[in-house]
């Protein structure tokens, strides 16, 4: 997760991903990767582009991005959501 208003909130990606990585067992692996922008109900103060934002997630791999405000409660379901039936997938064929 990032602020859409902090370019700086993006700025250690990789190195995240690869301390997340690095300390997963290997059946682990296959856990679905999210990108989350945050702070959308301060769209208006955007640093970084949604463009931007899907083109990091996709050069990490990262399954599937999405933006949310917590304040606001936009997309939160969504992404609780989409993350419950990557997980359900995911554990039908271990």
């Amino acid at each position: 997760m990032y602020d859409i208003t902090n370019y700086s909130s993006l700025r250690n990606i990789e190195d995240w991903l690869t301390l997340f990585k690095d300390n997963l067992s290997n059946d682990k692996k296959k856990i679905p990767l999210l990108m989350v922008g945050g702070k959308l109900d301060l769209h208006k103060e955007r640093v970084i582009s949604r463009k931007y934002a899907k083109k990091i997630s996709k050069k990490y791999k990262i399954v599937k991005y999405f933006e949310c405000s917590s304040k606001t409660g936009e997309n939160v379901d969504k992404i609780f959501e989409f993350l419950t039936r990557s997980i359900l997938k995911v554990e039908s064929y271990s």
